[in-house]
């Protein structure tokens, strides 16, 4: 039985394939860090609902580091 991920692996360019990698994490890194920053370095504006309504869409949450969690719009 031949070897499928090792001769697959022969087909592709592993450094370019990490290099990819390497700037799809650094790309969530910096998106995550700009989403953290807006509620715990820039001014905040608190409004105050007589009638809220909250919209939950699980499938749309992101973890924001150790901070909770981000809703996508």
């Amino acid at each position: 039985m031949p070897d499928v991920a090792g001769s697959l692996a022969l087909s592709y360019d592993i450094d370019v394939i990490n290099k990819e990698e390497e700037k799809r994490l650094a790309d969530i890194k910096e998106s995550v860090h700009k989403r953290i920053s807006t509620f715990t370095e820039k001014p905040v504006v608190f409004l105050e609902l007589e009638s809220p309504y909250f919209d939950f869409e699980p499938e749309n949450v992101q973890p924001l580091d150790t901070l909770g969690h981000f809703i996508a719009q």
